[in-house]
């Protein structure tokens, strides 16, 4: 099965169960939502958003080495392809599934500001954009990026010290 399982199941169980479709909204709309918890890990994650974000940042907090060009240029391409997807998959919706909120809005929606940091081309989707900005007026993910924001200082530090940077531990930083 794609996806976190905690993603997957997480609300299974709880008081607060809307974030799964309930038998009340078919199994057409619970097959479209691992659907699209499958798109994200396979395509979103894996294959574009991710694979450029691990190539420019989380390499260097990893201490991985440098980023690989070809790698980010693979991602980007596919940035283009699977964001087309996507962007034509929101046309007319609300949300991922339609007019329901679901984890898998979570899921996709997660990589959007990475991808807007490293520097792929989210402005070119329309739909994404509206689909996104509904999804970070939510208080609960405003306070989550707000959070992440907080972090980020302390994670532009790392990479400021990271050895393919030249930092401390680098060639350039006697390390």
């Amino acid at each position: 099965m794609p996806g976190d399982p905690h993603v997957r199941f997480g609300g299974r169980g709880h008081r607060n169960q809307s974030m799964l479709p309930t038998p009340i909204l078919t199994l057409k709309c619970q097959a479209d939502v691992l659907r699209w918890l499958a798109w994200e890990s396979a395509h979103w994650d894996a294959e574009s958003c991710g694979m450029v974000a691990f190539e420019k940042a989380s390499k260097a907090v990893l201490g991985l080495g440098p980023p690989d060009p070809a790698f980010i240029a693979r991602g980007e391409q596919n940035f283009t392809r699977f964001a087309a997807v996507l962007n034509d998959s929101l046309r007319g919706k609300t949300w991922l599934i339609g007019e329901r909120l679901t984890i898998a809005d979570f899921s996709v929606g997660a990589l959007v500001p990475s991808a807007e940091r490293m520097g792929l081309p989210v402005a070119n989707y329309l739909e994404i954009l509206c689909w996104y900005k509904r999804l970070s007026a939510l208080p609960a993910w405003r306070e989550a990026l707000a959070a992440k924001n907080a972090a980020m200082p302390a994670w532009r530090t790392s990479i400021a010290r990271s050895s393919w940077c030249g930092g401390p531990t680098g060639v350039l930083g006697g390390g």
